[in-house]
């Protein structure tokens, strides 16, 4: 008999064919209030599954009853993170890597610097798949814990820019709950840039990010004149910290501009 190597088991069961079209119900009725994915037995390709989540996110931004704050982030169970962001595939990808090819997954894979994501991998490796899946979901588990903790350690800068681009990702992210993805990106821009100094471009960055990230959370129907100012208030901070000539500025003019606008038509 062929031996199985325990990494080798653990991406089996996070790219096992079929396993996305799991879900609890088949209705948007999740335990946050929206489904975790499509109907059971559905099987489309990726723009079907795409025009599925774009549209229920749209039913969900024009649902009663469904705004909701940032302590949502608290109640999801870990698990959640491995249906957005390409989280299982980043799971699968993770555990299969060389050492010497950990580095360039890291950066691949964006959601990977979720402080969440270790407990998502525990979470996927207890459940039911090759001899060996859950010794290597909790040992792949530690290891992203222990390269997450050296980088900010040995590198804030590098891991505040991988913080911003995991939030980035999850800001524009359909699947799943996007109220969510959106409190979960500004928690993550928020922690980005308590890492620069506040004179910083990366600081900067960090204020026009989560001003967009306000932008987001107002256009899903989340307190829309509260997101919407703090998202002017954002704009204009970010501004003064960047040159009057650059493409920066700029950006942060014309999305204080937009947001102006969206404030004026409340």
């Amino acid at each position: 008999m062929k031996a199985v190597h325990a990494d080798q088991s653990l991406a089996r069961v996070a790219a096992a064919p079929g396993r996305w079209d799991q879900t609890r119900d088949t209705a948007c009725t999740g335990p946050w209030g929206v489904a975790w994915l499509p109907p059971v037995g559905i099987r489309p390709g990726k723009k079907e599954q795409e025009s599925w989540y774009f549209a229920r996110s749209i039913a969900m931004a024009q649902a009663p009853g469904c705004v909701a704050g940032p302590e949502r982030c608290e109640e999801v169970p870990p698990e959640y993170w491995l249906g957005v962001c390409q989280g299982q595939e980043a799971a699968a990808a993770r555990a299969t890597a060389a050492p010497a090819e950990v580095p360039g997954v890291l950066e691949s894979y964006p959601i990977l610097a979720l402080p969440e994501f270790p407990a998502a991998l525990e979470a996927l490796a207890e459940q039911p798949g090759a001899p060996g899946a859950a010794e290597a979901g909790r040992a792949c588990a530690e290891q992203l814990r222990a390269w997450q903790a050296r980088r900010r350690a040995e590198d804030q800068p590098g891991y505040a820019d991988w913080l911003g681009d995991c939030a980035i990702t999850l800001s524009q992210e359909y699947r799943q709950d996007p109220q969510v993805n959106v409190w979960k990106a500004i928690e993550l821009f928020r922690q980005a840039a308590s890492l620069f100094t506040p004179d910083s471009s990366g600081f900067a960055h960090c204020l026009l990010n989560e001003g967009s990230a306000r932008r987001s959370l107002a256009g899903l129907g989340v307190e829309p004149r509260d997101n919407l100012d703090r998202a002017v208030a954002l704009y204009e901070q970010a501004r003064r910290l960047f040159p009057p000539d650059s493409l920066s500025f700029a950006r942060c003019m014309m999305n204080e501009g937009s947001a102006r606008c969206s404030l004026a038509e409340l």
